[in-house]
């Protein structure tokens, strides 16, 4: 079941792809295209289907990163086996501070 549930939110990761994909197409389109495509992603449906979107995300990133301790061939360092948990952390922070890092460039792009 836990791994159908994850496979499942790859169909959210998919839409909201195209849903980006489809947000640069309005920005070059011109003024008037963009300012239509941040109405719709303001409009309260689209603000809740972010948020199931954001839930499906993290999900599925925390479902990929439990696994790949079992995918992933063993790591050793200094003579000793790397915990799962440690692969496990180490992944989550590592899409974190990717994450936190892109937002921070985007935002000061915005300005």
């Amino acid at each position: 079941m836990e791994y159908m549930a994850h496979e499942a939110t790859a169909v959210f990761v998919a839409a909201w792809s195209a849903a980006a994909l489809w947000s640069l197409v309005c920005l070059a389109s011109g003024r008037v295209a963009w300012e239509r495509w941040l109405a719709v992603a303001a409009s309260p449906p689209a603000i809740v289907v972010a948020c199931a979107t954001l839930a499906a995300f993290v999900y599925h990133a925390w479902t990929w990163f439990r696994i790949m301790p079992l995918t992933l061939p063993a790591i050793e360092i200094g003579g000793h086996r790397v915990q799962a948990g440690a692969i496990v952390l180490g992944g989550l922070l590592l899409a974190t501070a990717t994450n936190v890092g892109l937002a921070a460039i985007l935002l000061e792009a915005m300005r």
